[in-house]
């Protein structure tokens, strides 16, 4: 530590950095605009890239679900005009297992951005003790930190994935809907 920062003080700031931290985090792994935020990538390569048609008409078929006719290009419409986001991780997502998965999307890392003007809210007192926080913090293991001359990055790695999914029941519906 430093003359401009005793143990206990970094403590206090380390904890309230953290929590602050967990709590951005938080949001980009569970909050429904996050998720939402990646709602447009199905329709800008992800469908066709993984085989989207061809994973649809399998699903169709090992579910039984009844096309009343509808051609795969119609129905591919349906799901990329309906689908929903939910979070998961990279072992699955929290919905039904037989749900339909669209497409995935990792989170990965999580960057954060703290002017030294924003630690005021944290209870720094100037800039000065606010830089001698981040500079002891680079080495905390607990953050993994880029300290610039204006600003703190905070980088936060998660194996936390944005699935974009459909129900079964929910597609044949649209398909029933679509044909009456």
């Amino acid at each position: 530590m430093t003359a401009k920062m005793k143990e206990k003080r970094y403590q206090e700031f380390a904890d309230l950095f953290e929590e602050a931290i967990n709590s951005h985090v938080e949001y980009c792994e569970e909050h429904e605009d996050a998720g939402d935020g990646y709602s447009h990538l199905p329709r800008e390569g992800g469908w066709t890239y993984s085989n989207g048609d061809e994973r649809l008409a399998n699903y169709i078929e090992e579910h039984a679900i009844d096309t009343h006719g509808m051609d795969i290009d119609s129905m591919s419409e349906l799901v990329l005009d309906s689908f929903e986001m939910v979070p998961g991780h990279i072992w699955g997502h929290r919905g039904s297992q037989s749900d339909f998965v669209v497409d995935s999307f990792p989170v990965s890392e999580v960057e954060d951005q703290y002017c030294f003007g924003d630690f005021e809210r944290l209870g720094f007192k100037d800039e000065d003790e606010m830089r001698a926080f981040a500079e002891i913090a680079k080495d905390d293991s607990r953050f993994c930190l880029h300290v610039s001359d204006y600003d703190v990055l905070a980088y936060t790695a998660t194996d936390a994935v944005w699935y974009a999914v459909i129900s079964r029941d929910a597609l044949q519906e649209l398909i029933k809907d679509a044909n009456d």
